[in-house]
């Protein structure tokens, strides 16, 4: 009997074993979008995970990391700014809450900083009597 963590290891080889090079990743990765575009589908980087044939989407990192391609790594970089540029758009386009957790998940912030100058007076005696 195969444990979980041996399927695991052996599902991620065989998506090791795919991508010999950039050219290929890029190719792949390619014709998710295209598919994407042609279904009306919405990106995601989870999408191309699975698309690519990776257990979850740190496998995608990993892979990358573990390889140490530069081409790899270009493409599955490119790739997530093409999703979140996809995300960006919608956000500006309907005001999606969906699109701005997405984006605060990943690294953007909504955070507004707001700066006081002058004296700021407190009445003592006002405060003695509460």
């Amino acid at each position: 009997m195969i444990t979980e963590k041996r399927k695991k290891n052996k599902f991620i080889a065989s998506a090791n074993s795919k991508y010999r090079s950039g050219v290929e990743l890029q190719r792949k990765i390619d014709e998710y979008f295209n598919e994407c575009d042609a279904n009306k589908s919405t990106y995601t980087v989870t999408g191309l995970s699975y698309f690519l044939g990776f257990a979850d989407r740190q496998s995608i990192y990993d892979y990358i990391n573990k390889n140490k391609s530069k081409e790899m790594s270009f493409a599955v970089k490119r790739a997530r700014t093409r999703i979140e540029a996809s995300v960006e758009a919608r956000l500006i386009d309907k005001n999606s809450i969906g699109a701005m957790f997405w984006l605060k998940n990943h690294d953007w912030s909504d955070v507004q900083k707001i700066e006081h100058s002058g004296d700021v007076n407190i009445n003592i005696k006002g405060l003695a009597k509460l």
